[in-house]
């Protein structure tokens, strides 16, 4: 299964209230599998994972540098990028939804 399509299944997860319809967008992304070790990495993920707790899992990257990683990629600019990072915390959204921010423009 392919990232942007699970990313999409979690938006649509977020914007849902009604139990019923969260379990039946949950199973989506199962259905489509193509082997048991998909069906591992969707799991930690809809955890809010990337590894299982008992292992341990180092990224190595400074918050300003995944900020400044989205400026570029969202071609936006640095200093956008950077207050990105500082201003999750000032207007309590995840940073998926300040990244739409950066991608917008």
């Amino acid at each position: 299964m392919e990232f942007a399509r699970l990313a999409h299944t979690f938006e649509e997860l977020e914007r849902t209230n009604s139990r019923l319809a969260l379990i039946e967008l949950l199973t989506e992304p199962f259905r489509l599998v193509e082997g048991p070790e998909e069906i591992k990495r969707i799991c930690y993920l809809v955890q809010g994972r990337v590894a299982p707790f008992f292992e341990a899992l180092e990224m190595g990257m400074a918050e300003k540098t995944v900020a400044r990683s989205i400026a570029l990629a969202a071609h936006t600019t640095r200093r956008r990028g950077v207050s990105w990072s500082e201003s999750h915390r000032a207007d309590g959204r995840q940073r998926g939804d300040r990244t739409k921010d950066c991608e917008a423009g």
